[in-house]
C-alpha cells in the first residue's frame, strides 16, 4: 500500500487513510485498441502511453493527476465495460489523493463523474481505518453538499472522511437518535394509536362490535410504546405530552363511550347517554390530574412513579368494555346487557378518578437475571392470544383487577416505611 503523499504526518495519522497502489498494465488495453478504426486508434494510443508513463512514477503532482484522470475518462468511452470500470477505479484512486491534498477540481470530478464504486471497488480506491465496507456513494453525496455550501472549501474531502469516521463510531442507538426519523417516530406512534381509537367508532357505527373493541385494544398497545420510544430516542417534548393526552382521551375516553352507547346503552335513552358521559368526564379528569402531577417528572417521588393514582385510562377502557369482551369469549350475550354495561361504566369511571393506588408498569424491571422468565411469560401470553384471544384477555384483565388490593397494601406499607426513614 502507498501512503498518501503531501499530507502532514498529523493529518495522515488523524485520518487513518491509505490509498492502495493499483497496477496499470498497458498490455491489458492494447488488444482492444487494435480492434478500433486506425484514425480513432491514433488519437487514443498517445493517451495510453502518457497514462502508462505517469503511473510508473512513485508520486504525481495534482496537475499530473488532473491530466491522467482526463485521459482515463476519455479511454473509458471506447473500451468495454470491464476494462473501463478498472480505469475508473484507477481514476477515482488518483482523484482521492488529489482531493485529500485540497484540490477543488479533483473534488468536483469525484462528484460529477457518473460512476458509483461498489464496496469492493471502494476498497481499491480508499481505505479508511475503522470502516470495513466503505460506501463511496455516501462520500459523493456528503462531498457534493459541502461543495454546494462552499465551492472553494479545500478541506471538504478531509472533513467528509472525518464525519464518516465519526458516524461509524456511533452505536446503533446513537445512529437512530441522530437520524431524521427519530424526531417523528414517537408522535407517529401516538397518531396511529389515535387513529385506532377513531376507527373503533366507525366499526361501532357499522355494528362490527368485535372489531370495534379490538381497535381500542390496538390503540392501547400502541399507547404503551409511544412514551417509551420518545424516552429511548431522547425525543420527549411538550408537544408529544399534549398529543399523547389528547389521543388517550379520544381512544380511552370518547371511543369506549360511543361503542358502548351504540352497542347497549342506547336502550336506556338519555340515562344511558348520561352514564356514558360520566365515564368520559372521569377519564378526562384522570388524564388532567396525571398531567398536573407529572408535569415535572424530576420532582415526582420515586415511590409515586411506581404506582398510579386510580386505574390508568387504558385499563379504564378495558374495564368499561369488559362486558363485551366476556360476551365475545363465552358467546353469551347476557354479559352485554345494558345493566351490566352501565355497572362497568360507572365502576370504571369511579376507579379512574379515585385515590386508590394501582401498579405502574415501572414496577416491572427486566434484567439479565429474570430475562428468561420474561421470555417464557411473553411467549405463553402470545400463544394464548393466538388460540383464544378474548378468553385470554379476560383472564389477564381479571388478574389485573385482583392485583389492585395488593397494590393498595404494598403502597401503604412502602409509604409507612418511607415516613419512618424520614
Amino acid at each position: 500500500m502507498e501512503k498518501l503523499y503531501n499530507i502532514s504526518a498529523n493529518e495522515d495519522k488523524l485520518l487513518g487513510v491509505t490509498c492502495p497502489k493499483i497496477e496499470f498494465k498497458r498490455s491489458d488495453y492494447e488488444s482492444e485498441f487494435k480492434k478500433l478504426d486506425p484514425s480513432i486508434k491514433e488519437s487514443y494510443i498517445p493517451k495510453l502511453d502518457r497514462i502508462s508513463q505517469y503511473l510508473k512514477k512513485s508520486e504525481l503532482s495534482t496537475k499530473e493527476i488532473e491530466s491522467v484522470s482526463s485521459d482515463l475518462i476519455e479511454l473509458c468511452d471506447v473500451l468495454p465495460f470491464k476494462q473501463s470500470r478498472n480505469l475508473l477505479i484507477i481514476c477515482f484512486n488518483l482523484l482521492s489523493k488529489a482531493a485529500l491534498n485540497g484540490n477543488i477540481n479533483a473534488m468536483n470530478s469525484i462528484v460529477t463523474i457518473n460512476f458509483s464504486p461498489t464496496n469492493d471497488d471502494a476498497a481499491k480506491i480508499l481505505i479508511v481505518d475503522g470502516i470495513e465496507d466503505l460506501d463511496f456513494r455516501i462520500i459523493k453525496r456528503a462531498l457534493n453538499c459541502k461543495l454546494k455550501q462552499n465551492k472553494n472549501n479545500e478541506n471538504a474531502f478531509v472533513e467528509t472522511i472525518k464525519e464518516i469516521k465519526q458516524k461509524s463510531k456511533l452505536s446503533r442507538k446513537e445512529l437512530l437518535i441522530s437520524s431524521p426519523i427519530a424526531k417523528f417516530l414517537p408522535n407517529s406512534v401516538t397518531i396511529i394509536s389515535m387513529c385506532c381509537g377513531l376507527t373503533s367508532i366507525r366499526f361501532a357505527i357499522n355494528k362490527e362490535w368485535e372489531y370495534a373493541v379490538f381497535s381500542v385494544m390496538a390503540s392501547g398497545f400502541f399507547d404503551m410504546f409511544d412514551g417509551k420510544i420518545a424516552r429511548f430516542l431522547c425525543q420527549s417534548s411538550a408537544l408529544g405530552v399534549e398529543l399523547d393526552s389528547l389521543s388517550d382521551l379520544v381512544c380511552f375516553g370518547v371511543a369506549p363511550s360511543i361503542v358502548l352507547y351504540l352497542a347497549a346503552m342506547h336502550e336506556y335513552g338519555i340515562i344511558g347517554w348520561e352514564i356514558c358521559l360520566f365515564y368520559t368526564v372521569c377519564c378526562a379528569l384522570r388524564l388532567a390530574r396525571f398531567n398536573a402531577t407529572h408535569s415535572n417528572p424530576d420532582e415526582v417521588p420515586e415511590l409515586e412513579l411506581k404506582y398510579f393514582v386510580g386505574i390508568p385510562a387504558p385499563a379504564g377502557a378495558i374495564l368499561a368494555l369488559f362486558p363485551l369482551i366476556l360476551s365475545f369469549g363465552t358467546n353469551n350475550n347476557v354479559f352485554s346487557k345494558p345493566l351490566y354495561v352501565a355497572l362497568f361504566l360507572l365502576a370504571s369511571g369511579s376507579l379512574m378518578v379515585s385515590q386508590i393506588r394501582t401498579f405502574s408498569s415501572k414496577i416491572i424491571v427486566i434484567n439479565n437475571s429474570n430475562l428468561w422468565i420474561a421470555g417464557i411469560v411473553i411467549t405463553i401470553i402470545i400463544i394464548s392470544f393466538l388460540i383464544r384471544y378474548w378468553i385470554s384477555l379476560s383472564f389477564l384483565f381479571t388478574l389485573y383487577l385482583l392485583s389492585i388490593p395488593l397494590a393498595m397494601h404494598t403502597y401503604s406499607k412502602a409509604l409507612k416505611t418511607s415516613k419512618l426513614k424520614e
